[in-house]
């Protein structure tokens, strides 16, 4: 192969993978994380655009107070955000650039 074929397969490569990480974080972007609310409260979910829902079961409700249910939706949308942020990487590592030998 001349220094113009390997050039060529090299550009080629680029563009491979490009295409392939563009993909891997355009899908990993669209999953969607849900993470249920301790005491069992309801659920919330995330994905990359940040968070999508907040659903509180209203019977369990009457168990509870906003002095408890406030730091349970966080601590929710924190371990959601953190499942998402872990399955980002490994969408985005099964999809990083193989190079030519």
């Amino acid at each position: 192969m001349n220094q113009f074929d390997r050039m060529y397969a090299l550009a080629r490569e680029i563009d491979q993978n490009t295409a392939r990480l563009t993909e891997a974080h355009e899908r990993a972007r669209r999953e969607t994380i849900r993470e249920p609310i301790e005491g069992q409260l309801g659920s919330v979910a995330v994905n990359g655009n940040g968070l999508v829902s907040v659903d509180l079961d209203p019977r369990a409700l009457r168990r509870t107070n906003g002095a408890t249910l406030g730091p349970a939706v966080r601590r929710a949308i924190t371990a959601a955000e953190a499942t998402f942020r872990t399955r980002y990487l490994q969408h985005v590592a099964g999809a990083q650039p193989r190079l030519l030998d």
